[in-house]
């Protein structure tokens, strides 16, 4: 035991009773199972440990695998240290080192470990923190995994039908269809605006959705044929859901046992390859056929393989096929978990004046700190303009029904959770039992000095002028317009005018015909004449009481002269004339002969168009952040030409549905719900409107009624204090005060 002591404590002459209890213990055999492959990495040995039951995978150093060839169920720790130490000299390890890497292996199932020994360790776990649990929520929001098959039985049958695909000559072909495709699209640009596809519209959602079920399951079934193909396994196969897309998947994971690592690479590609290669086929597609479902399936599998794979899949800030590639690359394993701890223990170092010790040994000799800097930051931004970006697309999803703000409400709960995880990390990770932190100066101080950092930002956001910013899609209409509409409906009986012609102003523009204002005004007139006749026939009678009898006839003549006079108004709205002068815009009027118009929804429309204006809706929220005076930027949707103007008008009051244009409406792209133009005009809006405008400058092009543009209009100075609060309080649907102007 003497040769055992000194190999257990180097350097020390006695041994305590504890620490001859330690290495008396026997650990438990590596599982018979575990499969072991020796590979080169950075220019140095390493062996690869396949788990082929939970399909998980270990990279360890040589001295380490010895180690696993020593766990035989019947050798003690000390004559592990003791063979170890006489292996390797130069990396000593004591029995505490050695009981410490074997508890790891143990958690990571790869020993033979005892019923009895499993149950009281997980009895002895403590229960996990609240935070902890509350990131893999988030995480588990996002992505979700079943599994369901074996599919190697099949698998490996039909890498072999398809086996032409990894030949130079077809993977030469397919750069060449790439480069093809993309000359094909480039020359037939004009496509994507002459016939283009409402992406984002309810009936295209559902067809995008069951697009990307089957584009990300094959390209999965891309990485499970090449990796089956270049002699890796594949024993799992199931469904996941991700950002609530569900798409099959398999576990390709057994590339990392492939002793060449151009191998790896191809097997990590070949999804990309595959998207691209259902891209460029789509897009051939979408160019031949006619409108219909047929094209519009075309043109989003084109842009989902194509825009998506290079958003996502080719991105490394993602932990998709792209971030494998730069592992490979940099030949740093686990790149994003490496980078997470790494920031996380510089943060620990520089606010909380801990050096933790666990995550020092994770890095090991990694030197390459502004890699993991540089990464984590990145990942982290990226993450969180994804994150906005598909809020913004709920929250627009959800406009047509009136549930923005709920959408908005949901997706910035979800990117405020992922805003925080970097600093639950921090903390969790101080605060973990075994983190081993060593103190390097006084926590408390460090932390006061951050809180006044921090509230000294704040102080000065305060002082810092800001202007609050509007951005909305607008119509162009011509200078104080006139929209035409009867309070009484009836069928149109005939049109005076056609479109184009220039209208004075009393002009008679449409004639209606209603019977029952024709008839009500043909009772009151008769009423009327009964009452006039027998109040003269009483002024002459010499009948007793009939001065009496004259007074009722009297009121009842002014009653029915009143009743005549709101028929007679009632008929003349029938006929609708002009009340400005200007063109008739709206097309094809002369059509409208026999159609029936109901009240108050509009007929035509009288403008000067030698004038135009924008007109800008604008939310509750919004019309008190602008102010006429204000500067607007503009870009045409049609042209993408840019032009600069001034509002000149903010409305005070909600605007009504016959003031809104269909431009507007959440389904061309605007921001007012689609069920404003289906509500009675006199009821009182769900959700208020309001109207501002500014001057058309006049523009380099021919402009129509009903263009639309996109404007961004700088509003009202403020703080960067007062906008951020005012932001952040709008998240929570909490109505701000109102800005002062």
């Amino acid at each position: 035991m003497e040769a055992v002591a000194t190999a257990g404590l180097p350097g020390h002459g006695a041994i305590s009773p504890e620490q001859r209890r330690l290495e008396a213990i026997v650990p438990a055999r590596l599982r018979a199972d575990i499969v072991i492959r020796r590979q080169m990495f950075k220019h140095q040995e390493y062996y690869v440990l396949k788990d082929p039951l939970a399909l998980t995978y270990f990279r360890l150093l040589p001295e380490e695998t010895y180690i696993l060839t020593l766990l035989d169920g019947k050798r003690t720790l000390g004559e592990i240290a003791e063979r170890f130490n006489a292996r390797y000299p130069n990396h000593v390890r004591t029995a505490a080192e050695l009981a410490q890497f074997t508890n790891q292996l143990g958690a990571g199932g790869l020993l033979n470990i005892g019923a009895s020994r499993f149950v009281e360790s997980a009895t002895q776990t403590r229960p996990q923190q609240l935070m902890m649990f509350w990131a893999k929520i988030i995480q588990g929001f996002l992505f979700v995994k079943v599994p369901l098959i074996d599919p190697s039985a099949w698998l490996g049958q039909l890498a072999h039908a398809i086996r032409f695909v990894w030949t130079k000559w077809f993977v030469g072909a397919a750069l060449l269809f790439y480069v093809w495709t993309a000359g094909l699209l480039l020359a037939n640009s004009g496509e994507f605006a002459t016939r283009p596809v409402d992406f984002f519209s309810a009936s295209n959602l559902v067809l995008l959705w069951f697009t990307i079920i089957v584009i990300k399951t094959l390209h999965e079934f891309g990485h499970a044929t090449t990796c089956r193909h270049f002699g890796g396994e594949v024993h799992e196969m199931g469904v996941c859901l991700m950002c609530f897309t569900p798409c099959g998947y398999v576990d390709a994971s057994d590339a990392w046992m492939m002793r060449r690592k151009k191998h790896k690479l191809y097997t990590t590609i070949a999804g990309i390859f595959t998207e691209l290669i259902m891209a460029c086929i789509a897009a051939h597609f979408w160019l031949v056929l006619p409108e219909g479902i047929g094209r519009s399936v075309a043109f989003n599998a084109m842009i989902v393989a194509s825009v998506n794979t290079i958003v996502f899949n080719i991105n490394p800030l993602m932990r998709f096929d792209g971030y494998y590639v730069v592992c490979d690359l940099l030949e740093i394993p686990n790149l994003r978990s490496k980078a997470m701890a790494f920031c996380s223990y510089q943060l620990q170092r520089l606010f909380l004046g801990y050096q933790n010790r666990n995550q020092e040994s994770q890095f090991g000799a990694e030197s390459r700190g502004y890699v993991f800097v540089i990464y984590a930051v990145l990942a982290y931004l990226y993450m969180i303009t994804i994150i906005y970006g598909f809020t913004q697309i709920f929250g627009r999803v959800l406009a047509p029904i009136g549930l923005r703000d709920f959408g908005l409400g949901l997706g910035f709960f979800v990117e405020g959770s992922f805003v925080a995880l970097p600093f639950i990390k921090v903390i969790m990770d101080a605060t973990k039992p075994g983190a081993h932190i060593v103190k390097t100066g006084s926590s408390w101080r460090r932390a006061l000095t951050t809180i006044a950092v921090l509230a000294g930002l704040v102080a000065i956001s305060f002082f810092v002028p800001a202007h609050y910013k509007v951005t909305q899609q607008a119509i162009v209409t011509a200078e104080s317009p006139e929209v035409m509409a009867s309070d009484v409906g009836g069928v149109i009986k005939q049109v005076h005018v056609r479109t184009g012609q220039w209208v004075q102003p009393g002009d008679l523009v449409v004639t209606l015909d209603n019977p029952e204002v024709i008839a009500e005004l043909r009772v009151a007139e008769a009423t009327r004449q009964q009452s006039r006749i027998r109040f003269s026939s009483l002024r002459y009678s010499p009948a007793w009481g009939a001065a009496e009898t004259q007074a009722h006839a009297a009121q009842e003549m002014e009653l029915a002269e009143a009743s005549y006079q709101v028929a007679s108004a009632r008929a003349a709205k029938l006929q609708l004339r002009a009340r400005v002068g200007g063109y008739v815009l709206t097309p094809d009027v002369e059509k409208l002969a026999g159609a029936y118009a109901s009240p108050y929804v509009p007929i035509l429309r009288l403008g000067d168009t030698r004038h135009m204006r924008v007109l800008i809706p604008l939310t509750e929220n919004e019309a008190q952040l602008v102010s006429p005076g204000n500067k607007v930027r503009g870009r045409w949707l049609a042209t993408a030409q840019l032009f600069e103007t001034e509002l000149d008008t903010v409305s005070s009051q909600p605007a009504q549905p016959t003031d809104i244009h269909y431009g507007m409406l959440a389904y061309f792209g605007g921001s007012v719900p689609s069920q404003m133009m289906q509500r009675d005009p006199r009821a009182r809006p769900d959700f208020p409107v309001f109207v501002a405008s500014a001057p058309l400058p006049k523009p380099d092009h021919e402009v129509q009624e009903g263009l639309r543009v996109r404007l961004t209009i700088q509003g009202n100075r403020t703080t960067v204090a007062e906008k951020t609060w005012r932001w952040f309080m709008s998240l929570f649907n909490v109505k701000p005060q109102p800005v002062r102007r």
